[in-house]
């Protein structure tokens, strides 16, 4: 099970902690058990790398080398400021608007571009496996599905009746899984999103996350307020 169990239904949202490949991610203030505050940065193995923070950050990574991690892993640089790290095997927009980044010199960024995928407050984002689509949700219980070459919206996905929690594209097939506070899980054809394929309502409390199984297609997981993982 890659998921962890999101706050309580009663907290302020928070983007979920586990993801697919990709590229680089950076969350500050993501809250642990002794009430301190970490910021949460996920490095992909491969290729263009593309992340969202609390501020909706796109990051673009091309000159953060291995050799940089495993120097700040040793020295303990990261261990007050990072949540964790996926390998090459493992396989993540809280705000209005969302900033493209594009890495010019080790962990400097400079903008390159923003998107305003809704009019309330983004609180997660997901990249396909493809890279074709970006897919968000927030507070307006939309889910927004995007064109990354030209960063412009393809579709918005309107059948949850309360705030989305999470979205995740599986990395095999062209399937997008949103979560809900209205306590369902629907999955979603990425190509044709015109309506949900499946609603899935066995929570008895609000949906924090989900993931698909990175190899089993037809495997998805999901966590509830409720201390509940159902798979």
């Amino acid at each position: 099970m890659a998921n962890t169990a999101g706050p309580s239904p009663s907290s302020a949202p928070s983007t979920p902690s586990t993801h697919t490949p990709g590229d680089v991610i950076s969350m500050p203030a993501l809250p642990h058990n002794d009430n301190t505050s970490k910021p949460l940065m996920m490095f992909w193995p491969d290729g263009p790398t593309t992340l969202s923070s609390p501020s909706n950050q796109l990051w673009d990574d091309k000159d953060i080398v291995q050799a940089d991690m495993e120097r700040f892993v040793e020295d303990g640089s990261l261990d007050d400021n990072v949540e964790s790290f996926l390998s090459n095997d493992d396989t993540n927009l809280r705000d209005t608007v969302g900033r493209c980044m594009d890495v010019s010199k080790g962990f400097t960024f400079t903008e390159v571009n923003s998107i305003r995928a809704s009019a309330n407050k983004v609180v997660c984002c997901h990249f396909s496996s493809d890279g074709k689509f970006l897919a968000t949700g927030g507070h307006d219980k939309k889910a927004v599905l995007c064109y990354t070459d030209a960063i412009k919206l393809k579709t918005t996905l309107e059948e949850h009746s309360s705030m989305i929690t999470d979205v995740r594209f599986s990395p095999s097939m062209p399937r997008l899984a949103t979560s809900s506070f209205d306590k369902t899980v629907r999955v979603w054809d990425a190509d044709n999103p015109g309506f949900s394929l499946r609603t899935f309502m066995g929570h008895s409390a609000s949906v924090m996350s989900l993931d698909f199984h990175p190899n089993k297609d037809d495997l998805l997981c999901s966590c509830d307020g409720d201390w509940e993982i159902r798979y």
